[in-house]
C-alpha cells in the first residue's frame, strides 16, 4: 500500500456534511491518542497540457520519494516516474502547471511514488497549489496517526457507525486488497500442490528406470552384505542430493530475479519501485520443501527361492522388478 498512497497514514477523514473534524478527533481519542496529522487534497490540474491528479499536501516531506528531494518551496513540484517519462523531463527541469486560477512554472525537485490513476499524478505543497488553484472548504482530507495502531480496525468501525455518510473515512488499504491477498494464498497452495505432484511423478518414472538399469549392481551389493535399509537410504540420498543442487540454483536465481521480474509487471499498474523484502525463511522454504519431497524414496528387498525381487515404492506405489 505504500506504493498506492503518496504518504503514510492510519486513518483519514474528510467531512462531507455538518460533522466537524473536532468531533471525529474526539471520538478517536476515546480509544487512543492521535500522535500526528497532516492534510491532503487531490484536485485536478494540467501539466504541459495533460490533465492529471495533484496530491496537494500540507507536509511535503511525507511524500514517498524515489529520488531527488521533496517540493520544499512553492515553486517546486514532484512527479511520478511515469509522468516524467510521458513528458520526457527529469529532476531540475521546469514544467508549466495550470489550475483554476491560472498557471505557473515549477521546477521538478524529485521523483516520488504514488500509483493513483496508474501513476499519472503529481505532488505539490499547499503553498505551491495556492499559486494556481483555489482552496475549497471540503477539499482537504485529514490523515491521522494513532498511538496504538492495533486499535485502527475497531476505531474505523466505530467512526463508520457513528457518522455514516456524513464523513468519508478511509485507511491505508482498499476493499479489493483482501481479495487479492486471498487469491495469492490460494495460488501458493496450488503451486506447492503442483510441485508435490511433479516430484512424485518424476520420482516414479526415474527411479523405476534406475532400478531396472542397476538391478545387477544392487543384487551384488545385497549379496556382499548391504542391508536393504542401507540401500534404500543410499538410493534416496542420490535423489536428495540432485534435488538439493537444483534447489540451491533455483534459490539463487529467485533471489536475484524475482523482484526485477515482478517490478516489470507492477509498472503496468503504476508501481514504479517494487521490493518484496522477504525474510531468510521465505527465501529458503521452497528449496527445502522440494529437497525434502525427494527423500521419501525407498525400495524394499525381498528374497524368494534364492532370487532377489526388487521393488520401488513412493507413497504406497510399488513397481516390482525381477
Amino acid at each position: 500500500m505504500d506504493a498506492f498512497h503518496p504518504a503514510d497514514l492510519h486513518i483519514a477523514a474528510q467531512p462531507m456534511g455538518e460533522t466537524s473534524l473536532e468531533e471525529v478527533e474526539a471520538t478517536i481519542e476515546r480509544y487512543t491518542a492521535i500522535t500526528d496529522c497532516y492534510d491532503l487534497a487531490m484536485p485536478s490540474v494540467s501539466v504541459e497540457g495533460v490533465d492529471l491528479t495533484a496530491n496537494v499536501i500540507t507536509e511535503p516531506e511525507r511524500f514517498h520519494l524515489l529520488s531527488g528531494q521533496t517540493c520544499r518551496t512553492a515553486e517546486e513540484i514532484v512527479l511520478t516516474e511515469f509522468v516524467a517519462e510521458d513528458l520526457d523531463v527529469s529532476i531540475g527541469d521546469t514544467v508549466t502547471v495550470a489550475g483554476t486560477l491560472g498557471s505557473g512554472a515549477y521546477v521538478i525537485s524529485g521523483i516520488y511514488q504514488c500509483a493513483n490513476d496508474m501513476g499519472m499524478n503529481i505532488g505539490l505543497s499547499r503553498e505551491g497549489y495556492a499559486r494556481i488553484g483555489r482552496e475549497t472548504s471540503n477539499m482537504w482530507c485529514s490523515h491521522y496517526f494513532l498511538a496504538d495502531p492495533s486499535l485502527q480496525p475497531q476505531i474505523m468501525q466505530v467512526l463508520s457507525d457513528t457518522y455514516g455518510g456524513d464523513v468519508y473515512f478511509h485507511e491505508n488499504r482498499w476493499p479489493g486488497l483482501s481479495g487479492i491477498l486471498s487469491a495469492m494464498r490460494l495460488l501458493m497452495v496450488f503451486l506447492y500442490s503442483m510441485v508435490i505432484l511433479f516430484v512424485l511423478v518424476a520420482t516414479l518414472l526415474t527411479a523405476g528406470k534406475l532400478l531396472r538399469a542397476e538391478k545387477r549392481d544392487l543384487t551384488i551389493y545385497r549379496v556382499i552384505g548391504f542391508s536393504s535399509g542401507r540401500l534404500r537410504r543410499c538410493f534416496a540420498l542420490r535423489f536428495g542430493l540432485v534435488a538439493l543442487l537444483g534447489s540451491i540454483l533455483g534459490t539463487i536465481l529467485s533471489a536475484f530475479a524475482t523482484d526485477p521480474l515482478t517490478a516489470v509487471l507492477m509498472r503496468m499498474e503504476g508501481i514504479g519501485n517494487f521490493a518484496s523484502h522477504p525474510g531468510i525463511g521465505t527465501v529458503l522454504l521452497p528449496g527445502l520443501v522440494v529437497t525434502a519431497l525427494f527423500f521419501p524414496v525407498r525400495f524394499p528387498f525381498q528374497q524368494s527361492n534364492s532370487e532377489f525381487v526388487f521393488g520401488f515404492s513412493c507413497r504406497g506405489a510399488v513397481i516390482p522388478l525381477k
